[in-house]
């Protein structure tokens, strides 16, 4: 079988290495697993020697992706009557659990230069598909959910697996307009190595408690400990601990980032994972080049000799300079990732 995972570009890999063990754990271990050459940003082709049955709970477990495809066809798109050439192959496909009794609707994603829209694609798939089988369409009751992705001139089909994405898993009682996605979350604490002997993580900016969250669901023995300078974060944040039953081993104090030798008394921690503000939305009169000096120099008298320091820099240039002038520190690695139109580094370091 052939799915798709979806993630934000810049973590397929997180999610190749994600997937690789949850079938090394399971019934799949022996199986080969092949990665085809993928060409397009975002999405995670894999084939499998394994039934649907085997590999729709492993998949639906992961946590470094959006949603989950099972891969039926692609085919080229002309350069004219592209919406036409939608319909006429869905009119030609048999699509697997879709009969005239089965509701179904379609879903979309356009990433390219085209004349028509998203909905477009959806409507002209959707025509294509009950026209071969009469099937009522259904936004909300279906049974049968259609991917049809239109990627520059290719048109990809598969049958969607995750009904609401992944990464949207963490419902909360305290919610910002501005959060980070849980599957990015993740992806920090993979490249964190943060493992599940007891230990002390610190997410220094930590919101509404993502970082900390996921982290307290992926080490059930790690002690959580976040901060953030606005006081509803703060509270925000604990309340959403406490909301999933972490309140006992999580502590969150109101504290500036730029000033973090003030909690060496908590320390030191084995990792420090959080998500500084871009200065886009938030943060917009800091002065970056400044503000990540003091962070690092900070971050150092709080870290054990071998912990990780990983975070989301979009001032990626000055971030750079600010560990030259820090010299407290060793980039690791450094990778860009696509956060909504937004192309931040993730920065793994290490003191020096």
């Amino acid at each position: 079988m052939n799915l798709t995972f979806t993630t934000n570009p810049g973590l397929e890999d997180v999610v190749r290495a994600e997937f690789t063990e949850r079938v090394a754990a399971s019934v799949l271990a022996e199986r080969e697993i092949v990665w085809p050459k993928a060409n397009l940003k975002g999405r995670v082709p894999v084939a499998i020697d394994a039934t649907q049955a085997e590999l729709h709970p492993i998949a639906l477990e992961m946590r470094s992706i959006h949603h989950v495809i099972r891969d039926l066809t692609a085919f080229a798109l002309p350069a004219a009557d592209a919406l036409a050439a939608i319909r006429r192959h869905l009119a030609g496909m048999d699509l697997p659990g879709l009969d005239a009794g089965t509701p179904f609707r379609v879903t979309s994603m356009r990433t390219g230069e085209h004349d028509f829209t998203s909905m477009d694609v959806q409507a002209a798939a959707g025509a294509g598909i009950q026209a071969r089988t009469g099937a009522p369409v259904s936004l909300r009751e279906h049974r049968v959910h259609v991917e049809v992705d239109v990627v520059d001139d290719q048109c990809l089909v598969g049958l969607r697996w995750s009904e609401r994405a992944l990464s949207l898993r963490l419902r909360r009682p305290y919610e910002r307009r501005v959060a980070l996605a849980a599957n990015v979350a993740h992806a920090l604490l993979r490249l964190a190595a943060v493992g599940d002997a007891p230990g002390r993580i610190l997410d220094p900016c930590c919101g509404t408690g993502t970082i900390l969250l996921e982290a307290g669901h992926l080490h059930p023995g790690i002690e959580l400990v976040g901060s953030d300078s606005d006081d509803r974060s703060v509270e925000g944040a604990a309340s959403n601990l406490e909301h999933y039953g972490m309140a006992q081993r999580s502590r969150i104090l109101q504290a500036d980032v730029r000033a973090l030798a003030e909690l060496a008394h908590l320390g030191p921690f084995d990792a420090i994972v959080t998500n500084p503000p871009f200065g886009r939305r938030l943060g917009q009169r800091i002065d970056f080049r400044r503000f990540y000096r003091e962070f690092l120099d900070g971050a150092r008298e709080v870290i054990h000799d071998n912990g990780r320091l990983v975070l989301l820099a979009d001032r990626r240039g000055l971030f750079n300079s600010a560990c030259r002038d820090s010299g407290r520190w060793h980039i690791r690695d450094v990778r860009i990732v696509e956060l909504g139109g937004i192309h931040p580094g993730i920065f793994v370091l290490t003191p020096t």
